[in-house]
Order: C-alpha cells, then sequence, then structure tokens
C-alpha cells in the first residue's frame, strides 16, 4: 500500500498539505502523518477479508472488496486518503482521537474552503479518511 502524495488526485494532494499545515497550527504538540493513498485491488481485498475469514482475524475494516465493489483508493490517482495522528511521534488510533477528529476535521475543511469537494470519513465511521465526493 502507498502513503505517497504522489498517487493523489493533484487537488487531494493540496487538500491534505493544507489540512496538515491548519491541524498542526492547532495542535502543535501532534502531528498528521499520510498512512495511504492508493491501492491495488489486491490490497484491498486483503483489507475485505479481514474480519470475514478465519484465517484473516481482526475487525473489519471496509466494505469494499476493491474488483466487484471499488474503493476511491482503487483508482490511479488514488481519489482518497487515510491519515494517523501522531502525538509524541507515536500514531494514536484509539477511540478518544477519533471522536477528536470527528470534531475538528469537518471544521477544518470548512475553514479551509472544502465543505463540497471534499468527503470526510467520519459520515460512515472512518475517522481516518478523506475523499473526493
Amino acid at each position: 500500500m502507498s502513503a505517497s502524495l504522489d498517487f493523489l488526485e493533484p487537488t487531494l494532494q493540496t487538500v491534505f498539505r493544507r489540512l496538515q499545515g491548519w491541524y498542526a497550527s492547532k495542535y502543535p504538540n501532534r502531528s498528521m502523518e499520510l498512512t495511504h493513498s492508493r491501492r491495488t485491488a489486491v490490497e484491498q481485498l486483503y483489507l475485505f477479508v479481514q474480519g470475514r475469514l478465519p484465517n484473516y482475524p481482526g475487525a473489519i475494516v471496509t466494505w469494499k472488496d476493491g474488483f466487484v465493489n471499488k474503493s476511491k483508493h482503487n483508482f490511479d490517482p488514488s481519489r482518497a486518503f487515510d491519515f494517523g495522528i501522531k502525538i509524541d511521534g507515536k500514531f494514536a488510533w484509539h477511540d478518544g482521537i477519533g471522536v477528536h477528529l470527528g470534531k475538528v476535521i469537518p471544521q477544518a475543511l470548512l475553514e479551509l474552503g472544502y465543505g463540497k469537494e471534499i468527503r470526510y470519513g467520519g459520515e460512515f465511521n472512518d475517522f481516518f479518511h478523506i475523499e473526493l465526493r
């Protein structure tokens, strides 16, 4: 899986950079980091089977299989990205950070002027995801 801005639609490259800067200005002890941009269909399928098959334990993380039902990550360039928040240099994935993001990311997107063309994953409980509408 790629975590390069180069694999994102140009608009999303700009969105990530601006959102990352906005976040750093509000929360100087934290950083927003890109974790996923483009995924192949096979990489998406691997995520899809997680939590559904015995040899792939864990929580279900996606409803997109990459073949029949594509994710916006499966396009080239990608129409979505995932990100994480680092606190003191370590990624924070706990529920509290998700709740925090659910409050601040929609506000940031509005302040940055992306209210109509960008969809925040918090709308469907994926607090670490942003995509083109």
